[in-house]
């Protein structure tokens, strides 16, 4: 039986959650359904997974990768939770129902974001 490995571990589920995220922003779920998976579960998840892969690093260019992974993590958890974030993703709701034949206000009263 092979035994656990700390590293490569970490190093996979890292880019499960990576690619988690880019199938949930390429899928329409991030967006159009309203979920909330990569701010409020993914970018946490990445977080933690980068600190942690800074202890198994294996060398300090690595673990300054990690590091930066981490905050990179924490800042765009911020920048999605921000109010301009926010807004851009209802414009871009507004702006795909008025191209599928909707009109300025009744796809703004749809969204309440205008």
């Amino acid at each position: 039986m092979k035994s656990f490995n700390d590293y490569d571990y970490t190093r996979d589920a890292i880019l499960k959650q990576l690619v988690l995220i880019e199938l949930h922003g390429k899928d329409g779920s991030a967006v159009d359904a309203g979920c909330q998976c990569i701010n409020t579960k993914h970018t946490y998840i990445l977080e933690g997974l980068a600190e942690e892969m800074q202890g198994f690093a294996k060398s300090p260019a690595e673990r300054q990768y990690y590091a930066k992974l981490a905050e990179l993590m924490r800042q765009t958890r911020k920048d999605i939770d921000s109010e301009a974030w926010t807004q851009n993703s209802c414009l871009d709701k507004v702006n795909k129902c008025i191209k599928a034949g909707g009109e300025l206000e009744a796809c703004k009263r749809k969204y309440r974001c205008l």
